[in-house]
């Protein structure tokens, strides 16, 4: 059965500088590249052979790809990372809502749409529409490099509520080069298996 392997970049400047950083770009720090490295070595000792390799228009998730396999690959506009309008660039708390909105919605929602950005919706739309354009592409394992965000948001399109997180294990977090494994099913539909981190002891 086919899997898609759908995997946050590594560590970016903009990340160690604690700043919002969505269709703006940035490059990986010296830990991104040893994240991606890492990440390589998991999928190698777990025989996890990949014959398909995709990722986001945006530069870091491109430098994370080649760092993580030789293959050639094809860069996606519908996989890039969710836009937060006017707070592109902008320290990470930069309008995001008081802690209240957070600890009772477990996404943002249309919050980023009000400051020229997107809404959940739009990102889940142009994400899954990408991954099923994936899923009936030839091959049997594809890696599919893409952003924090982007995760949380199919995360949340798949358990959209707490219970279901907690049900399945998934903490409220996408840390750098966290993974969503995928089955894909009978007319091309995604089928959640995983998440996980392929490095820091999981080899």
């Amino acid at each position: 059965m086919k899997k898609i392997y759908l995997v946050r970049h590594g560590e970016t400047l903009f990340n160690k500088r604690g700043k919002i950083q969505g269709v703006v770009d940035s490059p990986l720090t010296e830990e991104g590249v040893r994240q991606a490295k890492s990440a390589k070595e998991y999928y190698t000792s777990k025989n996890i052979i990949f014959d398909k390799a995709y990722c986001s228009t945006l530069g870091r998730a491109e430098e994370t790809l080649k760092t993580t396999t030789d293959l050639p690959y094809e860069r996606l506009e519908g996989i890039k990372e969710w836009n937060y309008g006017k707070f592109e660039g902008e320290p990470i708390y930069a309008g995001i809502p008081d802690k209240d909105f957070y600890k009772n919605n477990i996404n943002f929602g249309d919050w980023w749409a009000n400051f020229g950005g997107e809404s959940v919706e739009e990102v889940q739309e142009r994400v899954i529409k990408t991954l099923e354009k994936i899923a009936k592409d030839e091959g049997e394992n594809a890696l599919v490099i893409s952003h924090g965000g982007v995760l949380w948001a199919i995360i949340t399109k798949f358990f959209p509520t707490f219970e279901s997180l907690k049900e399945n294990n998934i903490e409220r977090k996408t840390p750098n080069l966290m993974t969503i494994e995928f089955e894909v099913g009978k007319d091309y539909k995604l089928n959640f298996v995983r998440t996980f981190i392929p490095f820091n002891g999981n080899v």
